[in-house]
Order: C-alpha cells, then structure tokens, then sequence
C-alpha cells in the first residue's frame, strides 16, 4: 500500500524536525508533502534540512510555500490535492499536524488496519501528550444535541489496557487523520468554511460514513501530539471552535424539534456549566456564524439536502444564545 503524509506548518520550527524525523524512521518511509503557510521562522528550512533522511530510502519530499497563513483546513486541502492529482497514485493519505510524531511502528499499524477494513475510509491513531503518560484522543464522540465533539480518554491515563480496542467512532482527528484516497475522490476534501480549523474534521468523517465509508480509532497507531502549537490565544481558539460548531451543526436545524433541544442545552451549558471566560466566547461564536450564515447554508447544501427552513431556525436559536450569553455577561 502507497502512502503519503501531508504536514501543514506555520511558524513551526520548534516541532518540525522531530515530526519529520518520526516520519523518516517509519518502516515504510512515505512521500512527503510539507504545506508551509507563510511562515517567518526556519521551518522551510528546518524541513528542507530533512530531505536526505525522507528521501534515502527513495521518497521523495515536497515542500510547498504558501504566501499567507490559510490555517490548517486549506493548507490540509492543497496537500491532499497534490497527492491526488500526482501522476503516481497513492493508496492514503495521513494528515499531520507539525507538532505530532510517530511513534515507532504506526505508519505500519494504519496500513494494517486498511488491510483488515476495506471500507474503511478514515482511521484515527491514540494521540497521547508527550512524556505525560496521558491520552489526548482516543477517537471522538459526537454529543447532542449541542452536536460537540469530544475526544474520547481525553486527559486519562495511558494505561495497558485503556482504550485498546479498535472500534468504529463519530470521527477521529485531523492532528492524525489516514485517509484513503478512494474515499477522499467520492465525498471530497474539508469545506473550507470552516477555515482555519475545528470541526472540518468531524464534517468529513459524517460525510464519509454517508457515503458507505467505516471510521475507526486504531490504536495500535500511535502518535504524540503537543496539541495546538499554531493557536496560541486561548480565547480565539474557544471562540473558533464555537464558531464552526454551529455551522456543523446547521443542517440539523431543519428539524423544529433539534432547534429547540439545541437552544435548551446550549442555555443549560452556558447558565449552570460555562466559565465567563467560555461565555464571551460562545457569545462571539454565535456572532460568527450569523455572518456567515446564508454562505454556509448554500456551501453545506451541496453536499446534502438542506431544507430553507434550517436557515431560519438556525437564526432564531443562535440569537436566543447570544440573548442569554449577553445577559450572563452584564451580570458577571
């Protein structure tokens, strides 16, 4: 089986050189596609001082310098591109934050893993945080009707035994993502609407097991991940994350009874669970995706049906949140 790695970076000069070499160790060494978005550090060349080890064994390792920072959700989509359109087809695709590394053996415990489950179309390595001995994401969990995903085994222990099966999940992260290629040419790669990032990845896998496609956690594959290396600011992230939670959750709102069972939760979440911190995010989040609410109804609906009516359920229950988020915050 053919593999390729996609790695996008952005100011990651710190993580690149571990990640690549993870890369470079694996027993089959894979092609290597680095999408850097305009970074102003020495990434490029810290990534460039890693071609004769990718390329000793015959790989071949491409660097491609994008002039701005897209985020990772069109960096991830141009690398995917050039894998698929390469005259010298490959079998799957792993996307790869910069800040994560191989361990020893998981390149060899996906493909196994694609071996074993042909109609596996995503599959999602245990991602741990290093040197912690704790579990980062052992595949996700969709949760509604607030439509969260939540990584399973998030901060437990890493210990024999936890989450050692191999079983289908809601969907498994982009940090660590293998993908395969027949899959991607049928659904199509991440909608951009969720650029920079968060929850494009849960988007995907929906649409691949719409599609017939399995999505599995195999941990046998295993990765360590510093985890949001390139989005520093903590608000932003929460705000972000908020954001593109409700436009995955859009199409959804054609469904009078999800609309109500949405606004309930999300007032219950913010009134009894919330900091004031995730407050003023979720406040901002709502604010977004109104913007960008009739851009994401038409992207969404290409994909699948989305009655008219999603729209405006989806306006009404995002500005009861945002009515409550404001009265939380005049109130402190």
């Amino acid at each position: 089986m053919r593999i390729a790695v996609v790695v996008v970076t952005w100011n990651g000069e710190r993580w690149i050189a571990e990640c690549l070499d993870s890369v470079a160790s694996q027993e089959q060494v894979p092609h290597v596609v680095v999408v850097d978005n305009g970074s102003d550090d020495g990434t490029v060349r810290t990534a460039e001082s890693k071609r004769p080890a990718i390329e000793e064994g015959g790989a071949q390792l491409e660097i491609v310098r994008l002039d701005t920072n897209t985020g990772f959700v069109e960096g991830a989509n141009r690398g995917v591109e050039i894998v698929l359109g390469d005259s010298d087809p490959k079998d799957a695709i792993l996307l790869l934050n910069q800040d994560a590394v191989l361990e020893p053996g998981c390149l060899a415990a996906f493909v196994d893993a694609m071996h074993r489950h042909p109609r596996g179309g995503a599959f999602g390595a245990k991602i741990v945080y290093p040197g912690s001995g704790t579990i980062q994401h052992a595949g996700g969990s969709v949760v509604r009707p607030r439509m969260a995903g939540l990584h399973n085994g998030h901060h437990e222990p890493d210990e024999a035994g936890a989450y050692s099966e191999e079983r289908e999940v809601d969907f498994v992260t982009g940090a660590a993502m293998m993908l395969r290629s027949q899959a991607l040419r049928g659904v199509g790669l991440f909608h951009e609407i969720f650029s920079p990032g968060y929850y494009e990845d849960v988007d995907l896998c929906d649409r691949l097991r719409e599609a017939g496609w399995l999505v599995l956690y195999t941990p046998a594959a295993r990765v360590q991940h510093h985890e949001s290396s390139s989005f520093a600011d903590r608000h932003a992230r929460l705000r972000l994350a908020h954001r593109n939670r409700y436009i995955y959750a859009l199409p959804r709102f054609s469904d009078g009874d999800f609309s109500e069972d949405f606004v309930a939760a999300e007032i219950d979440f913010l009134t009894n669970h919330a900091s004031f911190d995730e407050v003023r995010a979720v406040s901002g989040g709502t604010l977004e995706a109104l913007v960008r609410l009739v851009q994401c109804l038409r992207i969404r609906s290409r994909n699948q049906e989305v009655a008219p009516s999603a729209a405006v359920n989806a306006r009404r229950a995002l500005l009861q949140v945002r009515e409550t988020c404001s009265r939380l915050l005049r109130n402190g």
